[in-house]
């Protein structure tokens, strides 16, 4: 379960809303919900460190990376700050998650225009010679760019796709796509839980109950029929701490 550090993950745990067999991971960037293309070089959360992460029981760390291979100057310190994330997370005993995002420029109608899924591509390629735990991409388009994909990760790192907020039925396709390619799964947020997210508790009791677990066990069922479980692709992982890629 991916929780914001700012907002959720301590109250999670102190209430005891996560079962002991369900791994937290927390973000380390401060972002906020704004426009990723505004911030050049991401920055980590003030008084937040992957070893405060691990005392308050997190298993894995997020990092969401605004990166394009054509900005060859942000790129180069977008990996300075993956290198850093490693190495703190590899000494607190953290699997870390690089989510790197490939953002529209100006003037592009869309997220790097024709390029788009070709960036997605490289930019996965030079992201997974620096040994994250695990990439979650953006859907890079199709089918077979979704095997380019996978080639681009290399036998070591497991990739995982994002949801990007896209329409259920969109998503459960894509899903599809990246599975059969190689992907060991996806990390979604708002796709899910947008329909519970109302004034009123009890309908949004009523939309998640009706909606969004539904939704969630049909993109579980997808993922459990056709990804590759990332211990097929990367083995033990070489740290002593426990968590969900030990234990489950």
């Amino acid at each position: 379960m991916l929780l914001d550090a700012e907002y959720a993950a301590a109250q999670a745990v102190a209430a005891g809303a996560l079962p002991g067999r369900t791994g937290l991971v927390v973000p380390l960037e401060a972002m906020g919900y704004g426009d990723v293309a505004r911030l050049p070089v991401t920055g980590f959360l003030e008084g937040w460190s992957p070893a405060q992460a691990r005392r308050l029981g997190a298993a894995g760390a997020k990092l969401l990376l605004p990166f394009r291979v054509d900005v060859e100057d942000q790129a180069a310190c977008q990996e300075q700050v993956v290198r850093d994330a490693v190495a703190g997370c590899r000494s607190a005993g953290l699997a870390l998650i690089v989510e790197p995002i490939v953002y529209a420029r100006a003037g592009e109608g869309r997220p790097g225009g024709e390029r788009f899924g070709e960036l997605v591509v490289e930019g996965a390629t030079r992201l997974a010679t620096l040994q994250p735990d695990i990439l979650k991409l953006q859907y890079p388009g199709s089918a077979d760019a979704c095997r380019a994909l996978d080639e681009a990760c290399g036998q070591a790192i497991p990739w995982v796709l994002l949801g990007g907020g896209a329409d259920a039925a969109v998503l459960e396709a894509q899903i599809e796509d990246a599975c059969r390619a190689g992907a060991s799964g996806f990390i979604v947020g708002r796709t899910l839980f947008d329909a519970a997210l109302v004034a009123d508790a009890a309908e949004s009791e009523r939309a998640l109950a009706a909606t969004c677990r539904p939704l969630l066990e049909r993109l579980a069922a997808r993922a459990e029929a056709l990804a590759t479980p990332w211990r097929e692709r990367v083995g033990p992982l070489p740290r002593p701490a426990r968590g969900w890629y030990q234990g489950s």
